[in-house]
Order: C-alpha cells, then structure tokens, then sequence
C-alpha cells in the first residue's frame, strides 16, 4: 500500500481519537505484513484555533507536524491557503517553457 492518509474533523471542546486510529493501521499493517515507514509519516494541522494537539506516535516515534502536505497531487497548507500549490504549477511550467526555448 502507498500514500495511506488519516484525516479526522476535531470540533471545539472535543479531544482528538487519531492517536487510536493511527494505532489500529499500525496493528493492521503488522496482521497484513508490511511496514510502515515512520520517517515518511507526516501530519498536517489545519486548525483557525490557537489550540493544542496531542503528538501523534507510529511504532513509537513522533510524527514531524508540516506547515503544508502534497496529497493527490495537491498542495495543501494549514491555513487552507492556494500559495504553495500555485507556486509549484508555476516552477513546473517554467521548467518545461524553458525546455521548450531549447
């Protein structure tokens, strides 16, 4: 299995179960023989609130919280913002513009 995503919606005044969540891929990927690799793991906060998370843990080692995760092929930032997303459009059509120039 490639590119596994966990997303959980954590309303004001509830607690996070993602760490339970995490735990329970983590069980089932042992049961279905193959690895983690915890080094790739990455966790993005999308949050409008100056609150505290728990840290996430897969096979016991902290997961590295981003400001910004690509996934399908998306950019996509904490504040939910297009920036990043467009700046790599523009570097990839730079990059073939400039081939094509050639």
């Amino acid at each position: 299995m490639d590119d596994t995503t966990i997303s959980e919606n954590v309303y004001t005044q509830e607690t996070s179960t993602i760490q339970s969540r995490v735990d329970e891929l983590t069980r089932k990927s042992i049961a279905d023989k193959y690895q983690l690799n915890e080094d790739n793991c990455k966790e993005l906060r999308i949050s409008y609130e100056s609150r505290s998370f728990t840290p996430i843990f897969v096979n016991d080692k902290l997961i590295e919280v981003v400001s910004n995760a690509k996934v399908l092929g998306m950019h996509i930032s904490r504040d939910l913002k297009w920036n990043k997303h467009i700046s790599e459009i523009v570097k990839k059509v730079s990059k073939r513009l400039y081939f094509l120039r050639q």
